[in-house]
């Protein structure tokens, strides 16, 4: 399972408060502040080109993997991170002790992958969501609240949704340390894309809004 804890470095970061419609060009991408707590986002690359609006509070990475194989793109957006106790495993001791740590509360991520290049020509978003769902139910809590058909950008894709038990940190009670995820899928340019919100189940209502925003502005460019 994907672990929620994101731990992030922050390659870049465009503060233009005081010129929101300057822009900000660095490799591979072009970044605008467009007020109203938005910024616009525009990356470039050998994958493919694509424009998105995303919330100002959110952090971006983008990890660029063209050299690999499968090649790969991926923007990260991480959300704020917070302050919780966490109940880890001591080797020393044996025992499970509660520590004062941080973690990421969520994270919208967009994914360009050229899978074919390692799995053949006929691998598809299909392909790449039964696998996910196989290896996430392998979770005793696992629950799938949707599956569904949807237009992104005027592809079609699929909107996957649901429930998971979090990797970390360890959950009290079996169950109740849950983890909300939402995710679109579609094929373009013989590429798998995936959008993909992760958070904590509390505040599912937020990052939904947010991620939706995301796949309403979303628009591929070439």
């Amino acid at each position: 399972m994907k672990s929620f804890i994101r731990y992030f470095t922050i390659i870049v970061i465009c503060t233009l408060y005081a010129f929101p419609q300057l822009a900000c060009s660095e490799d591979g991408y072009t970044q605008i502040d467009i007020g109203d707590g938005y910024y616009q986002i525009t990356i470039e690359n050998e994958l493919g080109s694509y424009s998105v609006e995303y919330p100002s509070r959110y952090k971006k990475e983008l990890r660029k993997g063209l050299e690999y194989n499968p090649p790969f793109i991926h923007l990260m957006l991480d959300g704020p991170i917070k302050k919780e106790q966490t109940e880890v495993f001591d080797p020393g001791t044996g025992e499970i002790k509660t520590v004062v740590g941080e973690r990421g509360t969520s994270s919208i991520s967009i994914y360009t992958t050229n899978f074919k290049a390692y799995y053949g020509e006929s691998y598809s978003m299909v392909d790449r969501i039964e696998s996910l769902l196989e290896d996430e139910a392998k979770w005793e809590h696992f629950k799938l609240q949707e599956r569904s058909p949807l237009t992104i950008s005027g592809s079609q894709g699929e909107l996957v949704v649901y429930l998971v038990d979090k990797l970390m940190p360890i959950p009290r009670e079996d169950g109740k340390n849950m983890e909300y995820v939402r995710a679109v899928f579609f094929d373009y340019n013989n590429l798998t894309w995936e959008i993909e919100a992760i958070c904590n189940e509390d505040i599912q209502d937020q990052v939904k809004a947010d991620f939706d925003h995301i796949i309403e502005t979303f628009v591929i460019l070439r």
